[in-house]
């Protein structure tokens, strides 16, 4: 089991590690944009790597842009409810990682609109998993991709 760390606590530790990180956005948009031929042929038998890609870039900016401003926003307003979450950041085959990112969107889904505190307990929950699970993906994606 990993250690306990609060969200605001581990959100900071992802913006260190994302500023960190530049270099390694950086390659592999090259990568993906140099080396068009070779890494995405969408022509080439059985090759998904394209779509993949799309979906990834979808949902890492959803989780950037969109959901994770919002959390922040939420979390101050119900920073009481907040339950610790023990953040493993282990790594994950990818079949399994879609069903966990799939099992928390439905979580989140199915809560909102929150109607009771321990609902938006169970959010805040959902969302520092989310984190979790975006993390693991990203790191996925950057392995498979520098593999091409």
């Amino acid at each position: 089991m990993g250690n306990v760390i609060y969200f605001q606590k581990a959100k900071k530790k992802k913006e260190e590690k994302f500023n960190q990180s530049t270099k390694k956005t950086q390659t592999a948009t090259e990568k993906a944009t140099k080396e068009y031929p070779a890494v995405l042929n969408p022509l080439k038998d059985g090759s998904s790597w394209d779509a993949r890609f799309d979906a990834c870039t979808n949902f890492c900016e959803f989780f950037i842009s969109g959901f994770d401003p919002a959390y922040s926003d939420y979390i101050k307003k119900n920073k009481n409810l907040e339950k610790e979450y023990q953040y493993k950041f282990g790594t994950m085959k990818p079949e399994k990682l879609e069903e966990e990112l799939v099992d928390c969107l439905t979580k989140i889904v199915k809560i909102s609109p929150e109607k009771r505190e321990e609902d938006k307990t169970k959010i805040l929950y959902q969302a520092a998993r989310l984190f979790e699970l975006e993390e693991i993906l990203s790191d996925i994606f950057y392995k498979e991709l520098m593999k091409e």
